[in-house]
């Protein structure tokens, strides 16, 4: 029979957000996650629900976004959008660089 006299239970944590906090280690996933929710409803104040919804945010780093999106179509209008989203989150305190979209099927 094992001893348990080495067990040590892991701390309880009523949720991820509370466990991510917590971790040292996972303190940029919990930055870039804080970062793709503060995206998400600023994209579709400049794009709007129905693009928005074509679209997947695929990552935000050193001023890039990187966007999925469902057809050629739908890259050509975030790309006539792309100089009113810069302003629009540089506005609201994401610095916006560069814009790159990657067309993938049903991104969503």
């Amino acid at each position: 029979m094992k001893s348990h006299r080495n067990y040590r239970k892991p701390p309880s944590f009523q949720t991820a957000m509370e466990w991510l906090e917590q971790e040292k280690t996972t303190g940029p996933v919990l930055e870039r996650a804080r970062t793709i929710l503060k995206l998400q409803p600023l994209l579709v104040s400049v794009l709007g629900k129905e693009l928005t919804k074509q679209c997947l945010i695929i990552s935000y780093t050193e001023g890039t976004l990187k966007l999925a999106v469902a057809n050629n179509a739908c890259a050509a209008k975030i790309k006539q959008l792309a100089p009113s989203m810069t302003r629009h989150l540089n506005k609201h305190g994401l610095k916006l660089h560069n814009v790159e979209l990657k067309v993938i099927r049903n991104p969503t």
